[in-house]
């Protein structure tokens, strides 16, 4: 077998989209897409109605770069649990993040997105830029934090009036709903 190298221009071209479907996230729909590559490579991207990306994971040769509106950017590596007490039973890929972000995957999934020519100009910038400057998402204002994302919690002003100190409350509780709905994914 050839040893693999990261070249990001063949990854990159590589991929295809192979899927898009809705999911209903509570009463709002979010659009879910997969760009796989059968050089180990995929692409997912979580986005709301309105364009704005809620979560995109980029895998390619067992290393994982995530970002999503909720916890920002992380890194990690797909593994493989044993099935216990199966033997000839496959077992269970999952994610092991890294406690906090790596260089090297990151600007190596920055390289890759680069070359992605099944993406859009204006999707690859906006990927771009949470996978540069992760942290632009979750320090924006409140009020534009809301007008992007906010579609995915119940406003005030749909819901009786609440007691002034549990309006934050419901707003907390409805960004822990879209963070578990996140880490099922």
């Amino acid at each position: 077998m050839y040893p693999r190298f990261f070249n990001p221009s063949d990854l990159g071209q590589s991929l295809k989209e192979v899927s898009a479907e809705v999911m209903k996230a509570g009463e709002k729909n979010i659009l879910s897409r997969w760009f796989h590559s059968a050089k180990e490579v995929d692409l997912f991207i979580w986005t709301d109605p309105d364009h704005n990306i809620l979560k995109q994971q980029l895998s390619f040769f067992g290393q994982v770069v995530e970002w999503n509106v909720i916890e920002g950017l992380k890194t990690g590596l797909i593994v493989e649990e044993e099935a216990q007490g199966r033997p000839h039973a496959s077992g269970t890929e999952i994610v092991r993040f890294d406690s906090k972000p790596q260089k090297t995957p990151v600007e190596q999934a920055i390289e890759l997105l680069n070359h992605i020519t099944a993406l859009k100009e204006r999707e690859r910038q906006a990927l771009l830029g949470n996978f540069n400057d992760p942290d632009a998402g979750t320090n924006l204002p409140a009020e534009e934090f809301i007008r992007r994302f906010g579609s995915f919690i119940q406003r005030p002003d749909q819901a009786p009036p609440p007691a002034p100190a549990s309006v934050a409350a419901g707003w907390l509780a409805g960004f822990k709903k879209i963070a578990s709905w996140f880490k099922r994914r």
